[in-house]
């Protein structure tokens, strides 16, 4: 872990449930695999597929501070929500921990 990179542990410190981000991390780096984007109400419906209950004003606050940490990259309007590389790399030592 480098300097700027968050670890599991410190993302309680961003106010973000670890289980929480590693959900949005893991349908974020699903959709950058397929070249597409996911906005609050696409991830919102698959946090009820998993028995997540997650509002999309919820998934907005936690991908404005992911974003702030450096994980996502949140576009205007329509552009839909995009993970960084370092969110690729948070989210495979999530998965691994």
């Amino acid at each position: 872990e480098g300097p700027d990179e968050p670890a599991a542990g410190s993302l309680s410190s961003l106010g973000v449930d670890a289980e929480e981000c590693r959900f949005l991390l893991g349908c974020l780096h699903a959709s950058h695999n397929q070249k597409v984007r996911s906005g609050r109400h696409k991830l919102h419906l698959q946090a009820l597929e998993q028995d997540l209950f997650l509002t999309e004003a919820q998934i907005r606050k936690l991908l404005e501070k992911m974003e702030r940490a450096g994980l996502v990259k949140l576009s205007a309007g329509r552009g839909g929500t995009k993970i960084t590389p370092l969110g690729i790399e948070t989210y495979r030592r999530l998965e691994s921990a």
